[in-house]
C-alpha cells in the first residue's frame, strides 16, 4: 500500500495562502511571529470535507467517521458486475468527433472505499485492468 500526502500537501497549501495574506497585509515576512495565531485559526475554522472544526472534530472523532461514511455511501454510484466504458483521453488539439468513450466495455469486479472512491476494471477476457477509477473517468453502458 502506498502512503499519499495528499491531505498533508493540501493543508501546506491552506497555510502558505494564509502565510502570504499576512506578509502583504503587515508588509513583513516574519513568519515566526504569526505561525501559532495562523495555526489556531486553521484548527477552528470549519472545513467542508468533515462539516466541522479540527478541534470540534478531535473532541469527537466519532461524528467525523460517521460522516465520512456517509460521503463515501453516497457517491458509489456503480456496483460490481456493471458493466462501463472507460473514458478517452482527449488532449487539445484532439477532433471533437472523436469518441469521448471507449468502444471497449470493461466489466467493475471491485470498488474500493477511498476517498474519493475507485473502482477495478477487467476486459470481456476477464483479464484485470492495470490501476483504478474514478466514477468520473467510466460511464455505465448496457452489455451488448
Amino acid at each position: 500500500r502506498t502512503m499519499k500526502a495528499c491531505i498533508v500537501e493540501r493543508f501546506n497549501r491552506t497555510l502558505k495562502e494564509k502565510m502570504f495574506r499576512e506578509f502583504t497585509a503587515r508588509g513583513s515576512q516574519n513568519w515566526i511571529s504569526i505561525l501559532p495565531s495562523l495555526i489556531n485559526e486553521y484548527n477552528n475554522t470549519k472545513h467542508r470535507t468533515i462539516g466541522m472544526s479540527p478541534v470540534q472534530a478531535d473532541a469527537d472523532p466519532t461524528s467525523v467517521e460517521i460522516k465520512t461514511r456517509k460521503i463515501i455511501n453516497k457517491k458509489i454510484k456503480l456496483k460490481i458486475g456493471d458493466y462501463v466504458r472507460i473514458s478517452t483521453y482527449k488532449g487539445v488539439f484532439t477532433k471533437g468527433y472523436f469518441p469521448s468513450w471507449s468502444t471497449e466495455i470493461f466489466k467493475i469486479v471491485k470498488i474500493n472505499q477511498t476517498s474519493p472512491v475507485t473502482y477495478q476494471l477487467q476486459d470481456y477476457t476477464g483479464k484485470p485492468i492495470a490501476g483504478c477509477f474514478y466514477s468520473e473517468e467510466i460511464c455505465k453502458t448496457n452489455y451488448p
